[in-house]
């Protein structure tokens, strides 16, 4: 009998022990869930308050831009003018953009590019060695702003990087679309600024083809 109750006895604390232990980690589990939610809760919130404030900052670089530059100028001659002549066009309209990107990149902006209804590349400011390319299969969203002549927003890859584009269709005195113009964030800075402000260290996970709208 002593035995029988011993090992009754050792049974019972062996099935109380498993019971408490998984009582223990259902509720670890629970807790780890919550905590994980409302982080990721948090962390959805500032990146929308980020998007919306980026997606602001872009609108208001584009209003100024064609109210005081000669981009739509210079990009409506384009299809017309001479090389000789685009080329001193494109170097004047980069003079005059260089002190604005300068005070755009300080709130994120990586790229300001301009393209033509075709998507070919007019002007690059943060490259403008480099233009005359078509970016047709490359840029989705120059594909789509000059087919639709609707801005267009989202995540997307370029030749040499991915970022957060705002890319809005041109038009000139008369309403004849001629082309696009892009202002990009870099997703680096995004990171940053997500890092520190949710204090919660995070990673975009790219896929090369994503694009979105």
């Amino acid at each position: 009998m002593k035995i029988k109750n011993i090992i009754l006895l050792i049974l019972l604390f062996i099935s109380i022990n498993t019971i408490v232990y998984f009582i223990t980690e259902i509720n670890s589990k629970q807790r780890i869930d919550l905590v994980l939610k409302e982080d990721l809760n948090k962390l959805q919130i500032h990146f929308e308050i980020l998007n919306t404030t980026q997606k602001n900052i872009a609108y208001a670089i584009s209003q100024s831009i064609m109210r005081n530059t000669d981009a739509i100028k210079f990009l409506s001659e384009s299809y017309t003018a001479t090389e000789e002549q685009n080329n001193i066009n494109r170097e004047k309209l980069n003079t005059q953009l260089q002190e604005q990107y300068r005070i755009a990149k300080k709130q994120g902006v990586l790229q300001l590019q301009f393209v033509n209804r075709d998507n070919i590349s007019f002007l690059r400011v943060h490259k403008p060695s480099k233009f005359g390319d078509d970016l047709t299969e490359i840029r989705e969203d120059y594909k789509i702003a000059n087919e639709t002549k609707e801005p267009i927003r989202g995540f997307t890859q370029g030749r040499t990087a991915h970022g957060f584009r705002n890319t809005f269709p041109l038009f000139d005195k008369n309403n004849i679309h001629i082309g696009a113009m892009e202002i990009s964030f870099s997703s680096a800075k995004y990171q940053i600024y997500l890092n520190n402000v949710s204090n919660m260290h995070s990673h975009f996970l790219v896929n090369n083809l994503t694009f979105a709208r």
